[in-house]
C-alpha cells in the first residue's frame, strides 16, 4: 500500500507539468506548415480557331500560336516564277527577292543537270481554305487535312517566299533534287523550314522550301 503511494506521488509532478503544457498548447495552436508543391500555376488556354464556310475548327496543338499575319499580297509586288521551273508551266508567283534567288537556284541546278519543278508559290489564306474545302470534301476530317497541310493562316505560302518542289509530297526525298538542295539551298537563301525531326511535331515535308536569306548573309 505505502509503494503504491509513493508511485502515486511522484507521478503528480509529470501529471502537473502535462496539464500546464496542454494548456498552453490550447491557447497557442501551432502553426501548421505550408504544404509546397510543384504545381505549376494556372493558366487559361484560348484555342485558336479558324472558320471555313461558316463551320469553326479547332487548330490543333503543334500548330496552336503560330498563326502568321500576313496581309494578301497582290501582283506587283509579287512576280511570276519561270514557266520553265513550274510543273506543266503553270503560273506561279513569289515576292521579287525570292523570285529572283530561286531563278538563280534553279538556272545552278540545272547546269548540274539537276531540273527543278515547283508545284506552288505564294497562297493566300483564302487559297489554303480552298485546299482544306476540297480536302474534306474527299471525307477528310480538319485534322486529318492539318496533318500534312498548314491551316488558313498559319501556311509560310502566305510570305511570298515559299515553294513547293514538284512532287510536292515525302515521294520528294526520293528524287535527285533535293540532295542538291540539302548542300546547296542555302548558298541562295532557301530553307527546309518543315525539316524530318523538326520541333513542334510537325509533319516532314521534304519539298517545302522557304526563302530566308543566303548563308553569306547570316
Amino acid at each position: 500500500m505505502t509503494s503504491i503511494r509513493s508511485l502515486f506521488l511522484s507521478l503528480i509532478p509529470f501529471l502537473l507539468l502535462s496539464s500546464s503544457c496542454t494548456v498552453a498548447n490550447t491557447e497557442n495552436p501551432p502553426v501548421e506548415p505550408l504544404l509546397i508543391t510543384n504545381d505549376k500555376p494556372y493558366k487559361q488556354i484560348i484555342q485558336e480557331t479558324v472558320v471555313i464556310d461558316s463551320q469553326v475548327y479547332t487548330i490543333p496543338a503543334s500548330w496552336q500560336g503560330q498563326r502568321i499575319g500576313a496581309r494578301p499580297l497582290t501582283k506587283p509586288p509579287l512576280v511570276q516564277v519561270p514557266s520553265e521551273f513550274v510543273k506543266d508551266g503553270g503560273k506561279i508567283y513569289l515576292l521579287p527577292e525570292a523570285c529572283a534567288a530561286f531563278k538563280a537556284m534553279a538556272e545552278t541546278a540545272k547546269q548540274n543537270n539537276i531540273q527543278m519543278l515547283i508545284d506552288s508559290g505564294y497562297r493566300s489564306e483564302w487559297y489554303q481554305k480552298k485546299i482544306y474545302k476540297r480536302q474534306m470534301e474527299k471525307g477528310k476530317t480538319f485534322a486529318e487535312v492539318a496533318r500534312y497541310v498548314a491551316p488558313p493562316g498559319y501556311s509560310e505560302h502566305m510570305l511570298g517566299l515559299a515553294v513547293d518542289f514538284h512532287p510536292s509530297d515525302w515521294r520528294f526525298f526520293k528524287t535527285d533534287v533535293y540532295p542538291w538542295l540539302k548542300v546547296h539551298a542555302g548558298e541562295f537563301g532557301f530553307r527546309e523550314t518543315y525539316p524530318e525531326h523538326g520541333p513542334a511535331k510537325k509533319p516532314w515535308e521534304p519539298s517545302h522550301w522557304r526563302y530566308l536569306a543566303p548563308a553569306t548573309q547570316l
